[in-house]
């Protein structure tokens, strides 16, 4: 056996292209345009482009597991589409979930948020970089 191949031991390779099979095509609860941006940062990570400066290369299945069922939850829970929202949409949404109005699928409080809020940052980012939104665009609203 090759000492440069990585153990799996959570199928995350198997768990990632089986994501990909179910969702890329299509998903429930959210816009279009939204899952095309979606879809389109999580080929982008998974071949190492447009990331930032500095963090070049390809993202690893469980990385890209996280990303797409964290940017999924927002996607489902933003009531405008990606490229409209506003500062106060991200802070609502976000006293929401620490009030406990959303809850994870499981019906148990969120304790890790600020991990979801890190994978949201990482594809607001990604919108900049290909510039779908403008680097104000948060700022000004």
């Amino acid at each position: 056996m090759n000492s440069m191949v990585k153990r799996d031991a959570y199928k995350f390779a198997e768990r990632w292209e089986s994501w990909k099979q179910e969702y890329f095509k299509s998903m429930k609860g959210i816009r279009r345009e939204d899952h095309k941006l979606l879809v389109e940062f999580l080929q982008d990570m998974e071949l190492g482009l447009n990331t930032p400066t500095g963090m070049n290369g390809k993202r690893g299945p469980g990385t890209l597991l996280n990303l797409s069922s964290h940017n999924l939850f927002f996607l489902r829970n933003f009531k405008k589409p990606l490229v409209k929202l506003t500062k106060k949409d991200l802070h609502a949404l976000e006293d929401k979930v620490s009030r406990g109005e959303i809850k994870k699928r499981n019906g148990e409080p969120f304790t890790q948020f600020g991990n979801y809020i890190k994978d949201f940052k990482v594809l607001w980012h990604w919108l900049q970089r290909t510039k779908t939104v403008s680097y104000t665009h948060l700022r000004a609203h």
